[in-house]
């Protein structure tokens, strides 16, 4: 008898543990469960209205609409979407922060953007739902601002984007694993597991590292361009500004890199020149975020990645980013309707 008592003390123990660190985590790291989106534009969005939080890189919180789209409210018939990764979505950021809502706010009503970024869509997925995004509205929207973090384009992904065969991401929404997602303890201990946790515990479960020589002197690695990727991935793009009578806009944030003498780099890239070549050819428009970056850092002293919660130039997109981000697309904006 005494050990069932034992026992039942121990399960109530854990539950009630569970029930009081499920309540602190709501206000340090709430995250809904994702849904399949039913307008087929991503893989999936988050419950509508839903709430969440996070204080693990940057702080940001905030209220899904009633799409599941990081926004304050739906808009309609935007004229102007945007689309992207995490680095969109914005979620790192309280929603004032967010370059969607920055840009509807510096154009006082003349525009109407919407924001529809989404966690895990590359460059490649975001591309593959351009047309699915447009077609979810009455009115065309007018312009499509694309937001990518490569310039290094593979022929296999592009022919996976234009064929509508890239890797899809489930939602587990329904049953006993929505059901678990749903409790925050759990949900963080996931991905802290996901993150290395499990391995201070089981280090045997670890595989050896492996080491790769380094080379001697300043070599820099070969890059090898497929040019047949750059004329697929903007043949595609063109044909939808075609076909849909609408004008997409491409920026690229590259990752920057702290030096030990008080310098900001970035990561020498031959592709980036291809990039806005192909890009041009095709009249699809590239803005490369680097010479603003670097303006923004010498001039005040700011970083467009990383936050006071982890590392500085490390992760996602913080406020100085988005607010720099939507500066120059506002800015850009302006000059495509004056010509």
């Amino acid at each position: 008898m005494k050990i069932v008592k034992g026992f039942g003390k121990f399960i109530l123990a854990g539950l009630l543990a569970c029930v009081i660190s499920s309540l602190i985590l709501c206000f340090y790291s709430l995250t809904p469960v994702h849904i399949e989106n039913p307008e087929r534009n991503t893989d999936y969005v988050w419950e509508p209205n839903s709430y969440w939080r996070i204080m693990t890189e940057g702080i940001g919180g905030g209220k899904y609409d009633a799409n599941g789209f990081n926004n304050t409210k739906v808009i309609e018939n935007p004229d102007i979407i945007i689309v992207g990764s995490s680095h969109v979505e914005g979620k790192n950021v309280t929603q004032k922060e967010n370059m969607s809502f920055i840009l509807n706010d510096m154009f006082e009503g003349k525009h109407e953007i919407y924001n529809m970024g989404i966690s895990g869509h590359h460059f490649y997925k975001t591309c593959q739902y351009i047309p699915a995004s447009l077609d979810r509205f009455e009115v065309t929207p007018k312009l499509v601002l694309v937001e990518s973090a490569i310039v290094e384009l593979s022929k296999d992904q592009v022919e996976a984007a234009i064929n509508g065969t890239v890797e899809f991401s489930p939602s587990h929404s329904e049953g006993l694993v929505a059901l678990l997602q749903k409790i925050p303890i759990l949900r963080v201990l996931y991905y802290q597991m996901e993150d290395g946790l499990l391995d201070l515990f089981m280090p045997e479960l670890q595989q050896e590292p492996i080491v790769n020589p380094i080379p001697e002197g300043n070599v820099e690695k070969q890059v090898n361009i497929d040019m047949e990727a750059y004329e697929l991935m903007f043949d595609y793009l063109a044909s939808i500004e075609e076909e849909y009578n609408t004008q997409i806009v491409i920026f690229y944030h590259p990752e920057e890199v702290l030096e030990q003498d008080g310098t900001i780099s970035f990561k020498k890239n031959e592709c980036s020149s291809v990039f806005a070549s192909e890009a041009s050819k095709k009249g699809i428009d590239f803005i490369d975020m680097q010479s603003y970056f670097e303006t923004m850092y010498y001039e005040e002293h700011k970083v467009p990645h990383g936050f006071i919660t982890g590392k500085a130039a490390y992760g996602h997109m913080n406020a100085d980013g988005h607010s720099a981000i939507a500066d120059v697309l506002y800015d850009v904006i302006v000059k495509m309707e004056e010509q």
